[in-house]
């Protein structure tokens, strides 16, 4: 069957990006007094990040709807970085289909970050899709160390649950990479089908509160039920390589959040 690929962002609005955004001094620390100081020049922002449509946005800025906010960073712009730009459209991809949520997943061995992580996998997983490069943000981890490379790697042996943290992004990294084992090793019209049953899981999923899991198993329905009886397969093969199936045993004591 044909995949649903219908998909309405922003209420049919442009969707709005800032870019070389710099912040007030005491940003990051929460410094009230530097915060309120009008004198002390703007820092940059070494990040970039998708907002859901936000009042307080609205009305300081007049930006309707979600948007994308790119920092400018000490050496780098990270509007600058394709991977960057495609990571953070899919946010609001999933902002405006499945909904993950930012709160933490709790099941019966406890709490863990999965939903924001599987948000952050499913970003890096189609930023290197499109890019056809297992390596995401080339060019704006040289903000961050000379030669570091890449912010992250799909291209790496992380398993569940030896490499979990409690933080989102570190602890998608092992759910992104089965992903992109199988899409590696498929022809490109596979590819292809691939790509299109993980972005059908996001419309067929019935909630946004989902563990590791869960949403591996709905990747694998979609393709079983689209008649992709192999690559679904193959894909719940890399899910149990990597301790996702049949099911992702993980406790986090401590969550961490991170914008």
């Amino acid at each position: 069957r044909a995949f649903d690929s219908t998909l309405d962002i922003n209420g049919g609005r442009p969707l709005p990006t800032v870019s070389n955004l710099r912040v007030p001094q005491g940003f990051d620390t929460f410094d009230r007094r530097k915060l309120a100081d009008p004198e002390l020049p703007l820092v940059p922002y070494q990040n970039a990040f998708y907002s859901p449509e936000n009042p307080l946005f609205s009305s300081i800025y007049g930006l309707a709807g979600g948007t994308i906010w790119f920092g400018q960073g000490p050496s780098r712009d990270y509007s600058y970085d394709g991977d960057v730009v495609y990571h953070e459209f899919v946010h609001a991809v999933v902002d405006n289909t499945i909904q993950l949520v930012g709160s933490a997943h709790w099941d019966t061995w406890g709490v863990s970050v999965s939903s924001g992580a599987v948000n952050e996998g499913l970003a890096d997983y189609f930023s290197s899709a499109l890019t056809g490069d297992p390596k995401v943000g080339d060019y704006a981890a040289e903000d961050f160390a000379a030669g570091r490379g890449a912010i992250r790697d799909l291209g790496n042996d992380f398993v569940c649950a030896t490499t979990i943290a409690g933080e989102t992004h570190n602890d998608s990294q092992f759910f992104s990479a089965a992903l992109w084992d199988v899409r590696a090793a498929l022809p490109d019209i596979d590819r292809e089908v691939l790509d299109a049953a993980v972005y059908q899981s996001l419309l067929d999923s019935p909630t946004g509160d989902v563990s590791y899991d869960d949403m591996a198993e709905l990747m694998a329905a979609a393709l079983v039920q689209g008649g992709y009886d192999t690559v679904a397969t193959a894909l719940r093969e890399a899910f149990a390589k990597r301790g996702i199936l049949p099911e992702c045993l993980v406790t986090v004591v401590s969550v961490q959040w991170f914008g």
